[in-house]
């Protein structure tokens, strides 16, 4: 076991990473469990790592964090170098860039596009770089785009790794809570996002047993 876990809202970069080889064909996953919380995720191989991702969290599980003392049940996501000096640009919806924390260093509006906003970084090999939201209004971070952007010829060739989802959320998602104990029921979900560049347009779905249509 390893203790990985960003446990603080200002724990934003870290060395608290794992790096896993070996000789031969594998497959990896990876868990995180707290106290009546669990989930887990396929790892991809360093070869199927890519340049651009899309971020895919859930609405915010708590509606009134002092009714359950939660904090800090937000999204959240993470994006880990594979090589040292990458470049990265994080950018999507003002009102989401705005509402991460800790709060991002030199915010600047994009000028190609209305309503966006972007922030640069850079990470190194093993590095981590994670961000939560801070805000009630603006908690689905859906939609912010995070990408390798190259300054030199070299960095053309680097890969990042992203990981999405929420610290504690509902599923499905409640707009409102009630004294039922099943709606206070909340949970961790996350997973390793894949790059753009491995999106389809086809996908075959199947319903969960024993859930009825929303």
């Amino acid at each position: 076991e390893s203790d990985v876990y960003h446990s603080d809202v200002g724990d934003q970069y870290s060395n608290r990473t794992v790096k896993v080889t070996c000789n031969f064909n594998i497959s990896l996953y990876i868990a995180n469990e707290a106290t009546n919380s669990f989930d887990a995720s396929i790892v991809l191989p360093t070869s199927a790592l890519g340049t651009e991702y899309m971020i895919q969290t859930y609405p915010n599980g708590d509606h009134n964090e002092s009714s359950t003392n939660v904090t800090h049940a937000k999204p959240c996501f993470m994006v880990i170098g594979t090589a040292d000096n990458t470049p990265v640009r994080i950018s999507g919806p003002t009102a989401k860039i705005n509402a991460l924390s800790p709060t991002p260093t030199d915010v600047r509006p994009d000028p190609n596009r209305t309503g966006i906003s972007y922030f640069d970084i850079i990470i190194d090999e093993g590095e981590s770089y994670f961000m939560r939201s801070s805000s009630n209004d603006n908690n689905d971070l859906s939609g912010i785009e995070v990408k390798v952007n190259p300054q030199q010829n070299q960095d053309m060739c680097k890969t990042i790794s992203v990981f999405n989802g929420n610290t504690l959320t509902r599923v499905p998602y409640l707009t409102s809570i009630s004294s039922n104990n099943r709606d206070y029921n909340m949970d961790h979900i996350f997973e390793q996002a894949y790059p753009t560049s491995n999106w389809g347009t086809k996908f075959a779905i199947t319903s969960s047993l024993g859930f009825e249509d929303p």
